[in-house]
């Protein structure tokens, strides 16, 4: 186990996080690469271990904050079961001490750090949720990517290879994008990754 995880997590973390796994009944997995969530956690069913996934795809400090998103879920229903919400005060509580202890071991970089320690208080439900803390996590990922926020207004672009768009003006942290499919609009967040469309071929 401790070879694995050390592929996907940063070095001084690998330990305590082998630790955390062997102090609860878990199955750990990782998972392959999943656009609708970074990591899942499911309670136990029929006297089975807690099951606990993250995206093998993350870099190294946004899988380990994943990691422990879903590990606080994990000790939030050990202690309340299924009486109070997922990301309600007891996992705020849950997951601010996982971070303040991880951040006591001098893992992160400084511009991670500063972001994780304003977070403490009042974690939000997704760390990619939280503008700042996103922008500096990019900066850290395994593949070279363009951010929509990173290309001049009228650009065409696609997410994914697959729908194409304008870019427009910004509206809050989402841009206003035109479909180059059917001419309507959408908003699409600022720290999208995305293809710049080539108009020369």
């Amino acid at each position: 186990m401790k070879d694995t995880l050390a592929k996907y997590l940063p070095e001084k973390s690998v330990d305590p996080v082998v630790e955390l796994i062997r102090d609860q009944d878990l199955h750990f997995r990782i998972s392959k690469p999943r656009k609708t969530k970074l990591g899942d956690y499911r309670s136990p069913q029929r006297r089975g271990p807690h099951k606990i996934s993250v995206n093998g795809d993350l870099n190294k400090y946004s899988f380990l904050i994943t990691f422990l998103h879903e590990y606080a879920h994990l000790l939030t229903y050990s202690t309340y079961k299924r009486r109070v919400d997922p990301h309600g005060p007891e996992w705020k509580s849950a997951f601010g001490k996982l971070l303040s202890r991880f951040l006591s071991m001098n893992i992160f970089p400084d511009d991670i750090a500063v972001e994780l320690h304003a977070l403490i208080d009042d974690p939000s439900a997704g760390h990619y949720s939280n503008a700042k803390l996103a922008e500096v996590l990019h900066r850290y990922d395994n593949t070279e990517h363009t951010l929509l926020q990173d290309l001049e207004e009228g650009t065409p672009f696609t997410i994914s290879g697959k729908r194409a768009f304008v870019k427009g003006e910004l509206a809050r942290s989402r841009y206003r994008c035109r479909s180059l499919d059917n001419n309507k609009m959408y908003f699409v967040h600022k720290l999208a990754p995305v293809q710049i469309i080539d108009q020369n071929n």
